[in-house]
């Protein structure tokens, strides 16, 4: 399955919760939904291994997070959660402080611990947990066992400190779409991928 197939198919369960909150409906298509999270976080880590500018891609989903929260300062409330970009930019950040070789240990420790209770703090959409998503099936890629009992552990964490958070063990189904992935991007145009951001964006 390409990075394509996983994107579109991230995108319909994202639509299908969303509008089941707006319009009121079944339980099922909130469940469908808690898919579209953790395969958005496997995707935008594989996004940031294999571009060729780390520091852009960061700074371009750093700019979307900024520009989709002004509306809601202005529409809204400032006491509004932090929108999912910020949660994806701030994984992209862990990551990169995981690989900075010029670190030292206590530096990263300090760093990426800021990050975790910085995305808590300041309420980002999906916080640690979603931080923590993004760095899990980065790191460990290759070792399929490992992202599965890493992330059904963060999953009964949150489980435990907030019982609102229940529905979301349905994120672990998500685990056998990202697992046919094929480490192919599938169909690639540029005004394709626009439109996907600009509907992405909507929706969030």
């Amino acid at each position: 399955m390409s990075s394509f197939s996983l994107k579109i198919i991230a995108i319909i369960a994202m639509t299908l919760d969303h509008w089941n909150i707006i319009l009121g409906g079944s339980i099922y298509m909130r469940i469908l939904g808690r898919l579209a999270f953790p395969i958005f976080s496997f995707l935008i880590g594989e996004g940031y291994r294999h571009t060729r500018n780390k520091k852009n891609y960061f700074l371009k989903i750093f700019f979307y997070s900024v520009l989709l929260q002004i509306p809601v300062f202005l529409f809204y409330s400032s006491n509004e959660d932090l929108n999912i970009f910020f949660t994806l930019a701030t994984g992209i950040l862990f990551i990169s402080i995981l690989e900075n070789n010029k670190m030292n240990k206590l530096t990263k420790f300090l760093l990426v611990l800021f990050l975790v209770i910085g995305s808590e703090y300041f309420k980002f959409d999906y916080g640690a947990y979603g931080v923590l998503s993004i760095v899990i099936f980065y790191n460990f890629r290759e070792r399929k066992q490992k992202i599965f009992w890493l992330f059904l552990f963060i999953n009964i964490v949150y489980i435990y400190l907030d019982r609102v958070f229940l529905i979301q063990i349905f994120s672990l189904f998500s685990l056998f779409l990202i697992f046919k992935y094929n480490g192919k991007e599938g169909i690639k145009n540029s005004f394709i991928s626009i439109i996907q951001l600009i509907y992405c964006c909507y929706i969030y």
